[in-house]
């Protein structure tokens, strides 16, 4: 019994190794697959071969390349990190780390390796460090609350409120790269927003529209750490007018309908907001934790978020962030609040993007129910203008 369960095992053993390849067997076949351009086929492979504990230069770089050209830009990274970490020399290495990154739209990571590459590299590819790179345009348009929040009954006169009716803006910026690892980008933008207040009694409803715009300019510093790590500390400067109509009630006899008497009232509000940015590189996409501070016309405003990016594709064109914000009011009857936001972006051309933004919570800072909106973007980039 004991003779024969040895040879069954023995047998098992040999049959094991026998359907199992040798890494020469490996090394030849994904070059065979690189060749003729099997790119499916020599990922295939190349997964075969490390999970087997086969793991080599070539193999990674042959991956890589395969990864690359199926616009798989972050697989690419990292079978070429692994090879950069086997030979840092090596120009073909470098040379498609630079472009993987760059379409994956990791502009630090990219220059670090642009700047590596040799001279030949760089004119072939016409790369250098521009001053301003990455002209940046976005136009929105959103969408308001389905339906007016009401109000508390212990407010006399302000019975529902819908926020963020008929909300537009725009946003144009540029970005200027210093060396391999700082840039700094700024933009000026426009937002303009409705609310609609609606006042009244038992007797008489009137809405009152209120209009907000902003005018903002925001500039943030960007500093790579190390490998797929950066820090964006940034300030905003906004100027805030508003225009609302207030009512003051006109006192009739007892047996007379209420009726309200509006003014219209100009406010203007310069507003200071700073805080900083730490965002990290996954494999899924990236991670960000960030703080802030927001004067809003001395009020203040503390301000934490983490936020998440994932790529659900293999390719980079469909994206989505999702954002958690906790907010800590100085002077509010309601100090802390949560704000939710998830953003849907994906590519229409090379440089023109569109995104799908949506936001929960007490975004107004009115401390009435939570709202949302919804809006739509058109983003466009481009690269390299001086």
């Amino acid at each position: 019994m004991k003779k024969s369960l040895t040879i069954i095992i023995l047998f098992f053993a040999f049959a094991t190794l026998y359907g199992q390849r040798t890494s020469p067997e490996y090394d030849s076949l994904t070059l065979h697959y690189y060749n003729i351009g099997h790119w499916d086929s020599l990922l295939i492979v190349g997964d075969e071969a490390l999970k087997n504990d086969i793991d080599y230069f070539y193999l990674r770089s042959r991956m890589g390349y395969a990864a690359f050209i199926k616009e798989h830009f972050r697989k690419s990274i990292k079978h070429f990190e692994k090879a950069y970490q086997m030979n840092s020399y090596d120009d073909f290495v470098k040379y498609y780390l630079y472009l993987a990154y760059k379409n994956a739209g990791m502009i630090s990571e990219a220059n670090y390796f642009g700047n590596k590459l040799s001279e030949a590299a760089k004119e072939n590819l016409q790369y250098n460090l521009p001053i301003i790179s990455d002209f940046y345009l976005e136009v929105g348009l959103g969408l308001p609350d389905s339906k007016a929040n009401q109000i508390p009954q212990k407010e006399t006169y302000l019975v529902a409120k819908t926020s963020n009716k008929n909300m537009h803006y725009s946003t144009f910026g540029f970005n200027h790269n210093f060396s391999k690892n700082i840039s700094l980008f700024h933009a000026y933008s426009n937002y303009k927003m409705n609310d609609l207040d609606v006042y009244g009694n038992q007797f008489i409803k009137k809405e009152v529209p209120i209009e907000m715009s902003i005018n903002q300019y925001y500039i943030s510093p960007s500093f790579r750490l190390f490998k797929g790590a950066t820090i964006h500390p940034f300030a905003h400067f906004s100027f805030i007018s508003t225009q609302y109509t207030f009512p003051s009630p006109i006192i009739n006899p007892i047996d007379q309908n209420h009726s309200f008497k509006f003014g219209i009232i100009d406010t203007s509000i310069f507003d200071l907001a700073y805080g900083a940015n730490f965002f990290n590189n996954t494999r899924f996409g990236g991670i960000s934790a960030g703080l802030s501070i927001n004067q809003f016309g001395g009020l203040g405003v503390f301000q934490q978020n983490i936020g998440f990016l994932w790529y659900p594709l293999k390719t980079n064109k469909l994206y989505f962030k999702t954002d958690i914000q906790h907010l800590l009011r100085r002077r509010s009857a309601s100090k802390s609040q949560l704000n939710f936001e998830q953003i849907a972006g994906f590519s229409i051309t090379e440089n023109l993007w569109s995104e799908l933004f949506w936001v929960h919570g007490n975004i107004t800072g009115s401390n009435m129910n939570n709202g949302y909106l919804l809006w739509v973007s058109l983003i466009l980039w481009g690269t390299n203008i001086i």
